[in-house]
């Protein structure tokens, strides 16, 4: 998967984060799941796409952005048939480091 955020073109006229599956899925992918409830999938173009005046304009962006990237990456896992993923969500724990001097 893709993530990212793209400042527009001919097929997206406008800036937007976006979510783009490999291999392409060109079939319908939307889903109750998808999250927030601005973002939606273009089959033709196979992408996920939540628009940055969405995000600047949700009560919390940061929220916003995260809920449509996980959501679209527990949609597409589950697509994509890929196992057990639940490991990925696993904080790193470090132990403290101390800079020598």
């Amino acid at each position: 998967m893709e993530y990212g955020f793209w400042l527009g073109d001919a097929n997206v006229d406008m800036p937007a984060f976006f979510v783009l599956p490999y291999p392409f899925i060109n079939k319908e992918l939307d889903s109750t799941r998808l999250k927030p409830a601005d973002a939606y999938f273009d089959a033709s173009l196979s992408e996920y796409f939540l628009m940055a005046d969405k995000v600047a304009g949700a009560p919390d962006r940061t929220i916003a952005m995260q809920e449509f990237f996980r959501s679209t990456f527990d949609i597409l896992s589950e697509e994509l048939s890929w196992p057990d993923c639940s490991y990925y969500f696993t904080p790193l724990d470090m132990p403290g480091q101390q800079a020598e001097k």
